[in-house]
């Protein structure tokens, strides 16, 4: 299959952000990626709608970024719990809002697939880069659906596809370049497999979840050198997992491939690799009595829907403009670019 396809059944499970050393990483990296992901994080919390008082349900919360992000919209009378199968990513989030005296954020280890919550406890869900990771994406949603409130809202974001995000297609085209054939388990690659708007879309419906929309928002992470650029790739996990794969010599034949595939992002100011979110959102309008089967997954991978025009430029989408309209129908949106307990089995943090 190419990178950035994928579909609605199960995946394997990986272990990438069990790594004690992928959460050392993950914290070094936070600066930029806070810079980088800025918009589509603000977005996906707009698109919740979240206010004073609210209660949220934060999956995949990693380090607790987006957790520390609602927790100052939900205010003192609010709450924002946040969810994590990884029991490292987990304790570095608890560190994060002690750090930040958020009293309002509860962090638990806990499997999307699997909520340990009463129905309609939440006003809203959020999920950053995490989706793609769920080996049972369908079930995780219609369990997300049923913790929401009626008319509860969710919002989420994922990466676009392969050729929208070199950072992440990079490592897999410089292992494949490198002699590596078969990739079908690399995080990168499963960081990629929700990248068309349809098939995100699609995910959230078979979910049980009306008024689905989806917007594309170009991301920039901004780097000093190329080097600096390569030596965060290096430092992730999902590129040494790679490097296990090559022959000989690997780290200074991943670093030089690297090097030489970015040095077309090269700009008088230093490097700017181009990215690509998806923000994807819905709402609990309508009972769904059980949680659809994988089959019925599959079955829905077909529903395909237009394309809209992306809004003049400048402009920020607002609720009426963004494309939000019933399925069957999907809209895509081009937004502005501007620059503990037991662990139990289930989805890792997110992408990178």
């Amino acid at each position: 299959a190419r990178m950035g396809t994928g579909h609605l059944g199960r995946i394997q499970q990986i272990t990438t952000y069990d790594d004690p050393a992928m959460v050392a990483a993950w914290r070094r990296a936070s600066a930029t990626r806070a810079s980088y992901l800025a918009e589509p994080t603000a977005r996906m919390l707009d698109l919740t709608r979240i206010a004073p008082g609210h209660r949220v349900l934060v999956v995949g919360t990693g380090i607790g970024e987006e957790a520390l992000a609602a927790a100052t919209r939900v205010g003192a009378a609010g709450e924002v719990v946040a969810i994590d199968v990884s029991a490292a990513m987990t304790a570095e989030a608890i560190r994060s809002v002690a750090t930040a005296g958020a009293s309002n954020v509860r962090c638990l280890v806990m499997d999307a697939q699997d909520l340990k919550f009463r129905p309609s406890t939440f006003d809203a869900v959020i999920s950053r880069n995490t989706l793609m990771f769920i080996p049972d994406l369908t079930l995780a949603l219609s369990e997300m659906n049923r913790v929401l409130k009626w008319k509860g809202r969710i919002a989420a974001t994922v990466w676009a596809s392969a050729r929208r995000n070199p950072r992440l297609s990079g490592p897999l085209e410089a292992a494949q370049a490198l002699g590596v054939r078969r990739l079908p388990t690399a995080t990168f690659r499963i960081a990629l497999r929700l990248g068309a708007p349809s098939l995100l879309a699609t995910a959230l419906r078979v979910g049980g979840f009306s008024e689905v929309a989806v917007e594309r928002w170009p991301v920039v992470a901004r780097y000093e050198t190329v080097t600096a650029a390569v030596e965060q790739a290096m430092d992730h996990v999902g590129t040494r997992e790679l490097m296990e794969l090559i022959s000989r010599d690997s780290e200074r034949r991943m670093s030089r491939s690297l090097a030489q595939r970015w040095q077309k992002y090269v700009v008088q100011a230093g490097v700017n690799l181009p990215g690509e979110q998806l923000v994807a959102a819905g709402a609990k309008l309508r009972h769904v009595p059980t949680a659809p089967s994988d089959s019925d997954s599959h079955a829905a991978k077909g529903v395909r829907g237009r394309v809209a025009q992306a809004p003049p430029p400048g402009s920020r989408p607002t609720p009426q403009s963004s494309g939000r309209h019933a399925f069957p129908t999907t809209h895509a949106t081009q937004c502005p670019r501007s620059g503990h307990p037991s662990r139990p089995p289930g989805t890792p943090t997110r992408a990178p």
